[in-house]
């Protein structure tokens, strides 16, 4: 028996043996859930480094995109909206 781990807890072969020595569970039912446990355990979702290379892709894309419309704010603030305060807002001109 090897080691495998489950989400909240992890088990031993010898704690699967402790059970079958005190009598709860027999040789065959010890290993048919041994074998159970192997195959749920490859079925729960992780948290891997490619979670955290994704997470961390979107917060540089964020981080850009929030530098990128403060620079273009502070461009039109202060080069284009003086020019554009000589003209006037409605058009064509009222009689």
């Amino acid at each position: 028996m090897s080691d495998f781990t489950i989400n909240f807890m992890k088990m031993r072969p010898n704690d699967i043996r402790g059970a079958v020595e005190a009598g709860i569970l027999s040789a065959e039912q010890a290993q048919q859930l041994q074998n159970y446990l192997k195959q749920c355990a490859h079925q729960h979702p992780g948290f891997q480094l490619t979670h955290i290379l994704y997470y961390l892709g979107g917060l540089i894309a964020i981080g850009a995109m929030t530098l990128f419309m403060n620079l273009g704010w502070d461009i039109w603030l202060t080069a284009y909206l003086p020019i554009a305060s000589y003209f006037p807002l409605s058009y064509p001109p009222s009689a």
